[in-house]
């Protein structure tokens, strides 16, 4: 990714100490201070313009096609995974950060870099149905019956493990994250925002400390539904609704309990 020269951000509004920020190419080590934080006055649409640009200085970001996925830029976002590498990326709900589940030290990263709980396990995508193999052994009828409906889409199903005690599991319906998985296998994922703070449906809101602890960020637009998923703990019958999301409660109810068909 290269940068072209940019020498001067306007309208600035009257009375401000206009000033030339350069922009260079990707790797000569310039350093880029954000002119609100400066002193600097901006009309609002420049000061938008310029954080943007300035949060892509922080950290390496390439913009991959979220309809048509360009194969060497997956190509090259799943090699960050594989060597163990930390990256946001959208998805179907909302913009994640993820990391390879082979990686525990940079899981262990995530929690740190977004002030996450302990307590607080993250969700492993899959890029298949059938890779739900790999963490569990026995399925319901009523949770085959959940996974045929919903996905891939924006529905965690919440599972007993010996290993983990608990695991969340779900199948995205994005064409990049089916892309990075398919190609790095599963990922520990949560959602690109520092906790406490509401999630993000595209890459410009994702906050700069996330930005700059990443090793990869990738700009695929807006996440395609905008709000997160739903999440159904499915360790015991009946099933409890951990948190409602895309997928309504009324919806699963008319799978799991035959009602309303």
């Amino acid at each position: 990714m290269e940068w072209n020269g940019l020498n001067k951000l306007s309208p600035y509004k009257k009375g401000s100490k206009a000033c030339a920020l350069p922009l260079q190419k990707r790797n000569v080590g310039v350093r880029f201070i954000e002119p609100v934080r400066c002193g600097m006055e901006l009309s609002q649409g420049v000061q938008s313009s310029v954080t943007v640009l300035w949060k892509r200085l922080m950290g390496k970001i390439i913009r991959i096609n979220s309809e048509k996925p360009e194969g060497k830029r997956i190509e090259e976002a799943v090699d960050v995974l594989r060597r163990g590498g930390l990256v946001i990326f959208p998805t179907d709900t909302v913009y994640g950060l993820g990391a390879s589940i082979r990686f525990p030290k940079t899981i262990k990263k995530i929690y740190r870099i977004k002030k996450r709980s302990g307590k607080k396990p993250l969700v492993f995508l899959i890029g298949f149905k059938k890779d739900i193999r790999k963490f569990i052994n026995r399925l319901s009828g009523e949770v085959k019956e959940l996974i045929r409906d919903f996905w891939p889409g924006p529905l965690t199903l919440v599972f007993s493990s010996k290993k983990h005690k608990t695991i969340a599991l779900r199948m995205p319906d994005h064409r990049i994250t089916l892309g990075l998985i398919r190609g790095a296998g599963p990922l520990a994922v949560t959602s690109a925002n520092l906790s406490g703070r509401k999630e993000n449906v595209s890459l410009k809101g994702v906050e700069d400390r996330l930005l700059k602890e990443t090793d990869l960020c990738i700009d695929g637009d807006r996440a395609t539904l905008g709000r997160v998923s739903t999440v159904l703990d499915v360790t015991n019958y009946p099933f409890r609704v951990v948190r409602e999301g895309c997928v309504k409660e009324k919806e699963l109810r008319k799978v799991t309990s035959g009602k309303d068909r």
